[in-house]
């Protein structure tokens, strides 16, 4: 008698290869979220409406930011991402004196706020032990705002006067950052990234009052220390291709 042959029956193609395609179609893509703490540096004042006694060391307190992003990575030493960050906690502080009040001097102040809207690329440098370090660069529009604006003079001889304000504005302008920093790898597709960044904000200013008087700030820089994580929708995996058939002869 010949012998017979058995073939077992090859497994549907869609259900092989799905998976995979699935996988290639997430692969590179990422979320990040990220917390900062901001130190300002050194502001200076910019002439607007008619001119006043110069403002003296005018400054911003340290702040705090919270941003996120989504982005990509090309291969294993090139990512981008699109990120927005805001900046909350920070006031403005400085004083006016001079010929305008020689009998006194005003004290100026308001909260500080800055947004930013970004697009980056960063360079991975290696990764050893599961720690890549990297450097980037970003730019893109920042949008910054003094709210609660009060100026109030005050006189040596004690006089009172009640304190003024000035409304805020709005302003948006270019914004560009560098950073440097580590990726920690936690498994599962997540990443810790702590890392520095420079980021130049521009300039803030409130609105001109009815004299034609105000206040404007100019090369804000931020100077900050962050920590986030980084989630890959998928890592790439492997094809699997499908079995041939499998023959028995009895």
């Amino acid at each position: 008698m010949p012998p017979r042959t058995c073939c077992r029956p090859r497994p549907p193609l869609r259900e092989t290869l799905a998976p995979v395609a699935d996988t290639e179609f997430a692969a590179g893509w990422y979320l990040r979220g990220d917390v900062g703490y901001v130190h300002p540096g050194n502001v200076t004042e910019a002439a607007y409406g008619e001119p006043t006694p110069p403002m003296v060391h005018p400054k911003l307190s340290d702040a705090w930011s919270v941003g996120g992003g989504i982005g990509y990575r090309v291969n294993s030493w090139l990512r981008f991402d699109a990120t927005v960050d805001y900046r909350i906690g920070s006031t403005f502080k400085g004083r006016n004196s001079g010929t305008g009040f020689v009998r006194g001097y005003s004290q100026e102040s308001a909260d500080f706020e800055a947004t930013t809207a970004l697009a980056n690329a960063y360079v991975d440098l290696g990764t050893w032990s599961g720690i890549t370090p990297y450097l980037g660069a970003g730019i893109g529009l920042s949008s910054t705002l003094f709210r609660n604006y009060v100026s109030q003079v005050v006189y040596f001889d004690g006089t009172p006067v009640p304190p003024f304000g000035y409304p805020g504005k709005r302003t948006n302008q270019l914004a560009y950052a560098l950073m440097a920093g580590v990726g920690i790898d936690l498994g599962s597709g997540a990443t810790l990234d702590v890392g520095y960044r420079y980021v130049h904000l521009g300039e803030v200013a409130t609105r001109l009052d009815a004299f034609n008087v105000g206040t404007k700030m100019k090369d804000i820089d931020a100077h900050e220390i962050r920590a986030g994580l980084r989630w890959e929708f998928a890592r790439p995996a492997p094809a699997v291709l499908a079995q041939a058939p499998v023959s028995a002869r009895y």
